[in-house]
């Protein structure tokens, strides 16, 4: 009988220890996890063309304030570049000197040190300009037996330029 009780009392601790385990096991061990750090990026372009600017501006939210910011950016697959290191300034504005997709990366860090970053994207192009045929001729009457010059010469569109020349008897 003495086995059947301790067996009972054994059984018991057991069934309450597991379900105590399982009940931890549900609910998250920090209290952090409503108040996650958090950032948001977004990004103005004062022109879609090479030559144009992007401003990039960070929200972060949750975690423990202060927070501090870091914004890079890169050109396609190229290296990233920082166009600011971490301060307490939520933005920061970045030349667009090429053309193709930037990717802009936004981090935040917060005053535990937590870190987290977003990504934002445009594309930029190059910038449109007309091409103009600026070619010349040497003389705008032609004599038989004389020379006439042309000279083949370009603006706008996207040099290099190539030339063909032809003419009619």
């Amino acid at each position: 009988m003495k086995n059947n009780k301790t067996n009972r009392v054994s059984s018991a601790v057991l069934a309450f220890v597991l379900s105590f385990v399982f009940v931890v096991a549900c609910f998250p061990l920090t209290a952090d996890a409503a108040t996650a750090l958090k950032i948001k990026s977004s990004i103005s372009l004062s022109s879609a063309y090479v030559g144009g600017t992007a401003t990039i501006k960070g929200t972060a939210s949750g975690g423990t304030s202060p927070y501090t910011y870091k914004f890079l950016y890169r050109v396609g697959s190229g290296n990233w570049v920082t166009a600011r290191n971490y301060s307490s300034i939520s933005s920061t504005s970045v030349s667009l000197n090429k053309a193709g997709k930037y990717t802009f990366r936004t981090y935040t860090r917060d005053k535990r040190n937590v870190e987290v970053y977003c990504d934002v994207s445009a594309t930029v192009n190059e910038k449109y300009v007309t091409l103009v045929n600026r070619s010349s001729i040497s003389a705008t009457t032609v004599s038989l037996g004389n020379t006439v010059t042309v000279k083949g010469s370009a603006t706008g569109g996207t040099s290099p330029y190539t030339y063909a020349y032809y003419y009619t008897p």
